[in-house]
């Protein structure tokens, strides 16, 4: 899979960077990687939410214009995001706009 996860290079049962490891086995532990990362990104603590973490170029060819237009729909509906990257000044610019926008 094209910019999938390689689980040779990351495998999360052996990452000591997680706040909770976890394999298909034990998902559950998966929840408070979650939470660690919903107030680290300043979020609300919500299990319930789904969250969608996105690490990338913000550049239309990886879709993120895509991710932009669907914001708002996703927040509407309870979901939460979560973004790390840099990259097209309009789309940087756009997903700023957003987060300080009144909720």
């Amino acid at each position: 899979m094209l910019n999938g996860v390689d689980d040779q290079i990351w495998n999360p049962q052996s990452d000591l960077l997680l706040a909770a490891r976890y394999d298909r086995d034990r998902l559950e532990e998966k929840a408070e990687n979650k939470r660690q990362l919903q107030i680290a990104m300043g979020l609300q603590v919500d299990d319930k939410a789904p969250l969608f973490a996105v690490v990338s170029r913000l550049t239309s060819q990886k879709g993120l214009d895509l991710v932009l237009e669907a914001l708002p729909g996703l927040l509407e509906q309870g979901g939460q995001l979560a973004l790390l990257g840099a990259g097209d000044p309009v789309l940087q610019e756009g997903f700023l706009r957003r987060c300080r926008a009144p909720r």
